[in-house]
This record gives structure tokens, sequence and C-alpha cells, in this order.
């Protein structure tokens, strides 16, 4: 976590000690969602450039998703009652 304050987030050591839990984890929260909507405007930037060169066919497969996949695509998978003991054990 001092990592991602400190570096990629560009806070001060002062900064980082004084800062309360809970507002520690707005702001990686907030940072995290900031680099997320980069990542979706790059996205859709690459598929309206691509977008001309995609024959009349091919269009209707070929979206921003099908394109380039990330890890916030895909919805969080619930852990059955089995696997939650597995990973407990």
């Amino acid at each position: 976590m001092e990592e991602l304050a400190l570096g990629e987030m560009a806070m001060s050591f002062s900064e980082l000690m004084n800062i309360s839990p809970r507002s520690l984890f707005n702001k990686i929260y907030g940072f995290q969602r900031n680099q997320n909507d980069a990542w979706e405007r790059m996205r859709l930037q690459t598929y309206y450039l691509l977008l001309p060169n995609i024959g009349k066919k091919e269009r209707s497969s070929f979206s921003p998703r099908t394109l380039m996949k990330f890890p916030w695509d895909e919805p969080l998978k619930q852990l059955s009652k089995k696997e939650e003991k597995e990973k407990t054990k």
C-alpha cells in the first residue's frame, strides 16, 4: 500500500502518515477508478480508429469489449460454500 501511495499516487510521506485509513482507502479507490476510466477511453478511441477498416459483416461481432478485455469487465464470481471452506483451510 505504501508503494501505491508514495509511488503512483505521489503522496508525500507526511501526508501518508497523517491520513486516516478511511480517507486513504477512498483516495486509493478514486485513483484506481481514474486509471480504469483512462483505459476505457483508450479502448473506445482504438475502437473508433479501427471501425472504418472493419467490414460490414464483421461489425456485428466487433465491439470495444471484444477488442480489449480488462479485469473489471468480468463480474465478480461468488464463491460457493465449498470454495469458501477450502479457502479458509
